[in-house]
């Protein structure tokens, strides 16, 4: 059959039919070549964020380290450690010590309180009147004990597991460094004690919330025990994540699609540079990346599909 044969209104139909079709071949077309497009930027989006992130974490932590260091590098402290005249030890070198210690305090917001032991088990301290009997706990020694005791662990600093107090249950966490003599002295080169930094989690917790994400995203820092240290979902907090952490670590660095609870999200991994095995971990929903194309596909691809049932009706 020629459609030169066909009534007029037929050859339109069939026009008109090629028209609509070959239309929405290549409205499908640039509709998916922008979806891909979105998923590149919805993954570009969450490691911009990860990273930001990151670095701010990073630069607090090196903050936190470059204080201990120079305290426990500090003549007075290796003397505190050293000396065997309590009074001198007492009044002559704990005084200044524990200036020192209240000024790295006051300097540092994200120190709540600063410890020194010697390797007798004597103490000097500045702490806050909150969080600061906790240094003295039975539960805190035994927990800070495998740290201390660890060559390993203590050879250049290491930031500690969560410590959990078992009467209010609150959460802390810790730098350890060793105290190395360099004075000079009968302990030369001897580990003499160590300083422990208690790490205030309430103001990671603000810099968490405080970054700026889509309204459902989820934003975490995980130690290196996977243990959930500051997020802006509180109710995850000290939670496990062995089932997002079980993929591929390093899909999750690029960052990999997945589904929790039903929803389709984004999820990336970053770690830290500043504290060995800890990360950040995004989680972000993926609709609440790609909401501002849903116009383009509503109109370009939605309502050629529902204009070629009329355009058949009415070439019938």
């Amino acid at each position: 059959m020629k459609i030169s044969k066909l009534k007029l209104k037929h050859q339109i139909f069939l026009i008109v039919l090629f028209t609509v079709i070959l239309f929405t071949f290549m409205e499908a077309y640039f509709y998916f070549s922008f979806y891909n497009l979105t998923q590149t930027r919805a993954a570009n989006y969450g490691n911009k964020i990860i990273e930001q992130t990151r670095q701010k974490i990073d630069s607090v932590f090196n903050d936190i380290k470059i204080s201990t260091n120079i305290a426990v590098d500090n003549r007075k402290i290796q003397e505190f450690t050293t000396a065997d005249n309590d009074y001198a030890r007492d009044i002559d070198i704990g005084n200044y010590v524990i200036d020192l210690m209240e000024y790295m305090r006051a300097f540092n917001s994200y120190v709540s309180g600063i410890v020194i032991n010697d390797n007798e088990g004597r103490k000097v301290y500045s702490v806050d009147s909150i969080t600061g009997d906790i240094f003295f706990m039975n539960q805190y020694n035994a927990f800070i004990n495998k740290y201390k005791n660890d060559s390993t662990a203590l050879d250049k600093g290491s930031f500690t597991d969560l410590f959990k107090d078992g009467k209010s249950g609150n959460e802390y966490f810790f730098y350890v460094a060793p105290i190395i003599e360099s004075i000079g002295g009968v302990h030369f080169s001897q580990r003499t004690g160590y300083c422990s930094v208690m790490v205030n989690i309430e103001k990671l917790q603000e810099l968490i919330e405080n970054t700026e994400l889509t309204p459902h995203s989820a934003l975490y820092i995980l130690n290196s025990s996977n243990e959930v240290i500051a997020s802006n979902q509180a109710s995850f907090r000290g939670v496990l994540f062995e089932d997002i952490l079980s993929a591929d670590r390093d899909n999750l660095t690029s960052g990999m699609k997945t589904k929790i609870n039903g929803e389709k999200v984004i999820v990336q991994e970053k770690g830290l540079e500043q504290a060995d095995g800890w990360s950040i971990v995004s989680i972000i929903p993926v609709h609440e990346l790609t909401a501002d194309m849903n116009p383009i596909k509503h109109f370009s691809f939605i309502r050629p599909a529902r204009l070629g049932p009329r355009i058949i009706r009415w070439g019938c």
